[in-house]
């Protein structure tokens, strides 16, 4: 009767799910900020203050920078108890007031330091680097794969919804005031779900990754969480693989920050309107969306290292078709095949940095590897607009940006998981 008892005062829905759906949320909003809706800022912003294409880039690598600077402090803190619920609710406040801010912006230091060094830090505590992924990775062990697959899609949902929403929010109220209404919606829809929902890892709450009840001592078996080898940053930090993942996600982040930011001014140069740039990244959206979850279902039967490099491919093969794309079939084949590709990179990484080194000291080992990829990847966007003030078109940009997903595939094929050992290393 003990045992029945027991079985009824369980719920039937894991916590763990909730945590899934405020990082859906969390991305959908500050993932669609961050990423898909800077493009339909760009021109209106360049001309309003009147800067460079390179220089508007350079808010975008200054963040991104800020960001990386940020994730050595950052990761620890998820390892802790309160830390990710206090930064992630720290982040959508900090965040929501920059945008707020951008009425201010008069001068390009402004738009520096708003969107550039605020929102950076606002960013980097609202986590999609760092504190999200390790979020996830600690409550889930067994259905890893499928969490991340749907946290991560609010990115996409993020980039399908809020791109044509800006686009129309600008027309009616002017860049300027469009940043003021995202800015008090982030503050609205992620303030209270952060502070109430976030929790560091299901121990906390006397559960089990998975919501897999611990097993009896009596079974001799053991939970997934106990066969989980779970390695410190040390030991991380001599073990090849951790370095060529982080090299993969160097050149990935490389080849896709530039991309988002870029895709919409480099369609209009092409003399496509920019209703229909709208339209095209929403579809890259909306494609990107539908990948991840067949990508994470697959991550649990497949080893994510292969789906890795076939996914790398087939994103580096998407952005030649732009490159060539001279009409509108050829632009909505580029949104499907690169956006069907290009959702595999945060999940598969995440999942990767996972399954290789555990969940114990996942912040801190993200924390430390994280910085390279996002320092390097804040040269693409300048890289992006100087080759496009110095030659007047984004196409030897993108044709950089699709070397570096080709290249990534290579040091996919390298890195390969550590070896297990017989008890987790002392």
């Amino acid at each position: 009767m003990a045992n029945e008892a027991g079985r009824k005062s369980r719920p039937r829905i894991f916590y763990g799910w909730a945590i899934v759906a405020v990082v859906f949320i969390t991305s959908t909003t500050a993932g669609g900020i961050g990423s898909c809706v800077q493009s339909v800022f760009f021109e209106p912003m360049r001309t309003s203050l009147g800067m460079s294409a390179a220089s508007v880039s350079a808010v975008t690598s200054l963040r991104t920078v800020v960001m990386a600077l940020s994730a050595p402090v950052i990761g620890p803190f998820v390892d802790r108890r309160s830390g990710a619920r206090v930064m992630m609710s720290l982040g959508a406040v900090g965040g929501g007031l920059a945008l707020i801010a951008m009425p201010a912006v008069r001068s390009p230091w402004q738009l520096f330091v708003t969107l550039g060094l605020v929102y950076g830090v606002s960013q980097a505590l609202l986590g999609a680097q760092v504190v999200t992924p390790v979020v996830i990775a600690k409550w889930f062990v067994r259905h890893r794969g499928r969490a991340m697959a749907i946290a991560v899609m609010g990115i996409s949902m993020g980039c399908a919804l809020m791109t044509p929403i800006s686009r129309s929010l600008i027309d009616a109220l002017d860049w300027r005031g469009a940043w003021v209404a995202l800015g008090i919606f982030m503050i609205v829809a992620l303030t209270p779900l952060t502070a109430l929902v976030i929790r560091r890892q299901p121990e906390d709450l006397g559960l089990q990754p998975d919501g897999i009840e611990a097993p009896a001592a009596s079974t001799g078996a053991a939970s997934a969480a106990a066969l989980e080898i779970s390695y410190t940053l040390r030991q991380a930090l001599r073990i090849p693989s951790a370095w060529l993942l982080t090299g993969a996600q160097m050149l990935v982040s490389f080849g896709t920050g530039p991309v988002l930011l870029h895709q919409v001014p480099y369609m209009q140069d092409k003399g496509f309107s920019d209703g229909l740039a709208a339209w095209v990244v929403t579809v890259f959206a909306v494609s990107s969306l539908t990948a991840k979850p067949i990508y994470g279902f697959l991550a649990e039967r497949i080893p994510p290292r292969y789906l890795a490099m076939f996914a790398f491919a087939g994103a580096g093969a998407g952005l030649s078709i732009l490159r060539i794309a001279d009409s509108t079939p050829l632009l909505f084949a580029y949104a499907i095949a690169y956006g069907l590709n290009f959702g595999s990179f945060v999940l598969l990484m995440n999942i990767l940095w996972a399954d290789y080194f555990g969940r114990a000291s996942l912040g801190a080992i993200r924390g430390f590897f994280a910085p390279a990829a996002m320092v390097i990847s804040a040269t693409g966007p300048i890289l992006g607009g100087y080759l496009k003030d110095v030659s007047g078109s984004f196409d030897g940009a993108f044709l950089v940006y699709s070397g570096a997903w080709l290249t990534a595939v290579a040091l996919m094929f390298l890195a390969r998981p550590p070896r297990v050992p017989a008890a987790a290393p002392a």
